[in-house]
């Protein structure tokens, strides 16, 4: 199928810009999502990024993939999700994984200046005819 080999091929983009940006412990991580679909060993701690590449690809093409009910399908999408969310940075106390400040509280400013503060307005806004039409 030619949405299975772009998905793996997607993926594999994404390892190997992580082997190239050298985060091994990331790549480790991933191996280790494999834990209970695989009956050999997995790579050790002490392994490099080239061989836990390879181990990721050669677990993406195995015969156990190729066997599941949808060739593998679900499960590469979730491999896929699980990439993108170890890449997320990690959240800081306060703020969201973007670094975006919770919106729980919101705290205002008092206006400072001597001139009366602007009053608030409220308008509804209906469908608009272009002005080209």
């Amino acid at each position: 199928m030619a949405v299975l080999r772009d998905l793996r091929w997607e993926i594999q983009q994404e390892l190997h810009q992580l082997t190239s940006a050298r985060n091994r412990d990331l790549l480790y991580k991933l191996v280790e999502s494999f834990k209970d679909e695989v009956e050999e060993d997995l790579p050790g701690a002490e392994s490099t990024e080239v061989e836990l590449f390879d181990f990721i690809v050669d677990f993406l093409r195995s015969p156990h993939m190729k066997s599941l009910e949808d060739q593998g399908m679900s499960r590469l999408l979730a491999f896929r999700d699980l990439i993108g969310e170890l890449q997320l940075p990690t959240s800081v106390e306060g703020e969201d994984a973007r670094g975006l400040p919770d919106l729980d509280e919101v705290t205002v400013a008092p206006v400072t200046s001597g001139a009366a503060a602007p009053t608030v307005t409220t308008t509804q806004v209906s469908q608009m005819t272009p002005f080209w039409s």
